[in-house]
């Protein structure tokens, strides 16, 4: 039993998405965490919405598919950083408005 468990638990963290996944941790929410503690919000939130950008074009998809999804995630990116430079001044409803595009 204990065999299966360790080699599906391989298996599991062998795979693309685990990868994909530890990648964007790494390379993304770790350094936003870091610059939050620093103080450094402003770049905290730019950061990760950079990171969000590159993180959606970053799928081993073919070459067709991975320009319409480019598309796509350039204009959701644009919407998402002019949102976020909009409501930069009021933090209440830029919170509601990262809140909304992050989780919908």
């Amino acid at each position: 039993m204990r065999n299966i468990v360790t080699k599906n638990i391989k298996y599991l963290f062998k795979g693309e998405s685990a990868i994909n996944a530890f990648r964007i941790v790494a390379g993304v929410y770790i350094p936003v965490i870091i610059l939050f503690a620093l103080g450094f919000k402003t770049e905290a939130i730019q950061f990760l919405l950079g990171g969000s950008f590159i993180s959606a074009v970053d799928l081993n998809i073919n070459f067709i598919s991975k320009l319409k999804l480019f598309f796509v995630a350039f204009f959701l990116s644009l919407g998402l950083h002019l949102g976020v430079i909009m409501l930069a001044d009021n933090p209440v409803v830029l919170n509601i408005f990262l809140s909304i595009a992050i989780f919908f």
